[in-house]
């Protein structure tokens, strides 16, 4: 909030007001700014995510109804109504009704609900349009998918999208329950444009309908074109400056059919980056993981003491060689685009002391463990990169690249990967090479497609190192 306030006093002070214009159903979305200000012009274009999930993140209670209004427009009479949210001019309720008390076998005795779920105009001027109706469990979650049909939107003219209320009923005080739910719309708007040495994108996530708020968020982000240098980012509301880097850039205004914005920019610029710093990768961290070859744990100290005979410890992160690569022979992702052996073979060749290789995969084929390697051990190791190696991904189809587990921001906190632990990117092959106290002697997290050019480097670099 202080955030906030102090960019609106330092907007004030440059004569720029930021106050929004009440927005129509045909109107988009406009703040004052100043004529003179630096414009940035983007096409928008919509798009209808079909796999959108819902949350159950906000808090949600219901009021008991007053006697002479638990009739519900025909729909039947109803004790207790939740709001679940009000977007773009449209109020989505929820109405009660207990049902039965329902003895469960399975667990504990609950309540069984009548529910009738509503959008309604926020003046309350039409009659409710019913959603769904049906019966709900006290602890289980709903979701309730409905399609609607809007004027064009953005460049593309999308007119489909889809609404998604997830909601669930915990608990009450009478008859006022409660629980947790969310309102969410699968439309989208994004766009791009180029400047002079950046690449600008603008996102702009659940949009129900060609009104928008001021609360509507966005996201701005500008991209270097050459160059090692950091991307800018920044996620606000509409109607209030969003801070990009060093920039402070506002939406100046969005057209009616929301098929273009105009982004003001109030301060700095979106062209000056920062010097992008590598990442440090210091040590390898203590662990132990399942070689699914050996189908036994393999521990950091076991492979060190390897290397003590030998040559350093080789770390490769990434998953088997697809049976058919892209056209342009690289990695799809992380996938390699040789075989282990090959990889094995680039790194050792003409290598007094072999390094030690350690494959850390979340994912393996069968054919390479029930074929080729059926009753032998390979010259090498190939651990799980979950510490619980059934998050393998278990490829029967060697042709297919993925998707692999991801253990980064939101996923299950019972997933713990060896990649995240030491912080290497996602979706992409890293080399770590470590010495027998598992210092860090040479690093590459991001290979890109040349596997075979950063192994022979690194081949090179151990030869010369003797």
């Amino acid at each position: 909030m202080r955030r906030t306030t102090v960019l609106l006093a330092a907007c004030a002070m440059m004569g720029i007001s930021l106050g929004a214009k009440a927005a129509t159903p045909s109107s988009g979305f406009e703040n004052s700014v100043p004529a003179d200000t630096k414009r940035i012009t983007i096409k928008l274009y919509a798009s209808a995510d079909p796999n959108v999930q819902g949350t159950t993140n906000n808090q949600l209670n219901a009021e008991t109804l007053p006697e002479n209004q638990r009739e519900i427009a025909g729909f039947g009479k109803y004790v207790s109504a939740m709001d679940l949210g009000t977007f773009a001019g449209t109020r989505f309720r929820a109405y009660l009704r207990p049902n039965a008390q329902v003895n469960y076998l399975s667990r504990n005795s609950g309540e069984l609900l009548d529910m009738l779920v509503t959008a309604e105009t926020s003046d309350g001027r039409k009659r409710p349009e019913k959603i769904a109706e049906g019966s709900v469990a006290f602890g289980n979650q709903a979701e309730i998918k409905f399609p609607r049909k809007t004027d064009p939107i953005g460049a593309n003219g999308l007119t489909e999208s889809s609404t998604l209320i997830t909601l669930s009923v915990n608990g009450r005080n009478g008859s006022n329950y409660n629980g947790y739910g969310s309102v969410k719309s699968n439309l989208s708007l994004a766009g791009t444009t180029l400047l002079s040495n950046a690449k600008v994108t603008v996102s702009l996530p659940g949009i129900f309908d060609r009104t928008v708020s001021p609360d509507n968020q966005i996201t701005i982000t500008a991209t270097p074109l050459e160059g090692n240098f950091t991307a800018l980012t920044g996620t606000g509301k509409i109607g209030e400056p969003v801070a990009v880097g060093k920039a402070q850039v506002v939406v100046a205004s969005l057209t009616p059919d929301l098929s273009s914005v105009d982004l003001a920019v109030l301060s700095g610029d979106l062209t000056t980056f920062d010097v992008k710093k590598p990442r440090s990768f210091e040590n390898i961290p203590d662990f132990e993981r399942v070689d699914l070859f050996a189908r036994r744990i393999v521990g950091r100290d076991e492979i060190l003491s390897a290397t003590k005979a030998a040559g350093p410890a080789v770390f490769i992160f990434g998953e088997p060689k697809l049976a058919e690569g892209p056209y342009y022979g690289g990695p799809v992702g992380s996938n390699f685009n040789m075989t282990e052996q090959q990889i094995v073979e680039s790194l050792q060749k003409d290598n007094p002391k072999p390094p030690t290789v350690v494959f850390v995969s979340r994912a393996i084929n069968m054919k390479s463990l029930y074929d080729e390697y059926l009753g032998r051990k390979p010259d090498y190791f190939f651990l799980s990169d979950f510490d619980n190696p059934l998050n393998t991904q278990f490829r029967s189809n060697p042709n297919y690249g993925g998707p692999t587990y991801y253990s980064g921001p939101g996923a299950p906190q019972t997933i713990v990967s060896l990649r995240d632990q030491i912080g290497l990117p996602q979706n992409n092959v890293g080399i770590l090479v470590s010495d027998s106290a598992g210092k860090v002697i040479i690093s590459k997290p991001e290979v890109g497609p040349d596997l075979r050019g950063a192994l022979l480097e690194i081949n090179k670099a151990l030869r010369d190192a003797k």
